[in-house]
Formats: C-alpha cells, sequence, structure tokens
C-alpha cells in the first residue's frame, strides 16, 4: 500500500530537481545538461524498481535477444529519455543547417505542402523526439502539435522548446476534441504532427505483436488523416548517441479500408524499425506490453 505515495514523492522530487536544473543550467550547451541530469536519472532508476522492472520485462518481451542484459538494456533506455529531455530544458537556437543535413526525404513533405495537399506526419517517441521540431523549422514548415492532458509545467517547457524552433504552434487541446482541432489545422494549410505509439489501456486502439510481446496501439493520427484525405508521411527518428537523425518515407493510405486496418499496415512499416531501435524508444517504460502466449 506505500508504493504510490513512494512513486508520487519521487515524481515530486524530480520534478522539483529537474526545474533547478532547468533554472541553473539551462544555457549550457545540450550535453552538459545531459550529464547534468543524468545522476538524478540514476538515483530515481535505483528508487523505483516497479518502474525498472517495467521497463526490463518490456524491452525483453519486444526484443527477446535482451535476455541476459535487461538491467544494463533499461538504463540505456532511460539515458535517451533524459537526453530527450535535455534538449526540452536548454535555451539555445538550433543549428538548422546541420539539421537539414541529418534529414532524408524531408523534400517530399515539402512537395507536397507546396502542391496544395493537406500533410499528417506521424513518429514514434524514439531517440530525441524534440529533434522533430527543428527538422520542421529546418524544412521551414509550419506545423500544428496537439497538446492533450500536459501537466502546466510541462505544458510551459515543451512550449518554450517549440518557440525557439519556430513556426510551430503547439496548443493545449481538451480529451476528446484532438479530431475536431487537428481537421482544422489541416484545413488551415498547417502541417499536423502526431505521435504513433502504445496506449495504456486495452480496447482503445488495434492490438499488434511486436517480438513476443502484444500491445495497443493509438489509431487517431490515422484516422485524421484518412478523414481529412491527407497525404500521410512516416517519421523514423535515430539517435546514435549524439545526435539524432531522421527519416521520413511517405504512406499510401487505403481509403476503401478502416482505420484499423491502415493502422496495422503502418505498424507493419514500423515493426523492424522499433524492434531495432527499442532501447531508444523511452515510452517503453510507460507502456503496457502483454506476454503472447
Amino acid at each position: 500500500m506505500f508504493r504510490k505515495p513512494k512513486l508520487w514523492l519521487a515524481g515530486v522530487v524530480a520534478g522539483f530537481l529537474f526545474w533547478l536544473v532547468y533554472v541553473g543550467v539551462g544555457w549550457l550547451p545540450q550535453r552538459l545538461r545531459y550529464w547534468a541530469l543524468l545522476p538524478i536519472a540514476k538515483v530515481l532508476f535505483r528508487i523505483l524498481k516497479n518502474r525498472r522492472e517495467r521497463i526490463e520485462r518490456n524491452l525483453f518481451l519486444i526484443k527477446p535477444s535482451l535476455v541476459n542484459n535487461r538491467k544494463e538494456a533499461a538504463w540505456i533506455n532511460v539515458k535517451t529519455l533524459v537526453y530527450s529531455w535535455s534538449s526540452l530544458l536548454g535555451t539555445e537556437r538550433v543549428n538548422l543547417p546541420k539539421i537539414r543535413k541529418r534529414i532524408i526525404g524531408g523534400e517530399s513533405i515539402v512537395v507536397a505542402v507546396r502542391a496544395g495537399k493537406k500533410v499528417v506526419v506521424v513518429f514514434p517517441h524514439v531517440g530525441d523526439i524534440n529533434s522533430l521540431t527543428a527538422a520542421l523549422k529546418a524544412l521551414d514548415l509550419e506545423a500544428f502539435i496537439p497538446a492533450e492532458n500536459l501537466p502546466p509545467v510541462i505544458f510551459k517547457l515543451m512550449s518554450g522548446l517549440r518557440s525557439r524552433h519556430g513556426n510551430i504552434e503547439f496548443a493545449p487541446v481538451q480529451k476528446g476534441e484532438t479530431k475536431q482541432v487537428c481537421l482544422q489545422k489541416l484545413s488551415e494549410g498547417k502541417i499536423v504532427v502526431l505521435a504513433m505509439d502504445i496506449t495504456t489501456k486495452k480496447g482503445k486502439g488495434v492490438d499488434f505483436v511486436i517480438g513476443r510481446g502484444e500491445a495497443t496501439f493509438r489509431v487517431g493520427a490515422i484516422e485524421i488523416a484518412q478523414q481529412a484525405g491527407a497525404e500521410l508521411f512516416l517519421a523514423f527518428p535515430k539517435w546514435d548517441g549524439k545526435q539524432t537523425y531522421l527519416t521520413v518515407e511517405p504512406f499510401a493510405l487505403a481509403y476503401g479500408r478502416s482505420v484499423e486496418n491502415n493502422t496495422l499496415s503502418v505498424l507493419c512499416e514500423y515493426r523492424n524499425y522499433l524492434q531495432a531501435n527499442v532501447l531508444q524508444w523511452w515510452r517503453v517504460g510507460f507502456m503496457e506490453v502483454r506476454e503472447i502466449s
């Protein structure tokens, strides 16, 4: 019965320490911020045993070859999350020419936008996701990113990051209104960027098998693209330990098929990528992955 208070208290302490880092070292280069945050993450990694074991279990189910080094794999996964947060807590402007060189396939989005087409970009939370917004700026694209159910402090931090990259509208959206708002933004000519990740509850999307695990993925992003008649692009971020590279590929939705079937087709495109990059898939600690029999 003491688990929830312990987790709550750890969250409060972590939030306070992260805020101190933001105030105290936000002006430092990202690599230094990353090293400043690592000790905090290490302490939490040791204290939150249940969370650590969930990460270890989920990583193993998605990629069974990790069976002999689960704890080490879990720590690498947490370090990816820390790196993403270190990006979030900074104040520097990004080097757009450098970012542009690390984007593969981005011009296909630019061509679609210039042709007057509606565009939806989907991505999983792999690597330094904040680099996605920098990529949009590097390609000189206007985009909308909905923020659903974010705590005010987190939203403020993320808003600061988006504003540094420019041309990004990052706005809070009430639960249940995401589709309506995104459809409106698409009609205004903005790109809509949406996460394609696992939900926490079974029955809220489509079930999909990766490795020895089954999880439920959201269908909302595909539903929005399909209803809007939009061009769909799949983003494949990859962090090499120092910087993030981004590959973008167009995906042809079958408009005669259901949203669920189209979502499964997209997930089939992501399956090998997610297995190969599971250590960088930092949402794994928040996921519900079920072992298949």
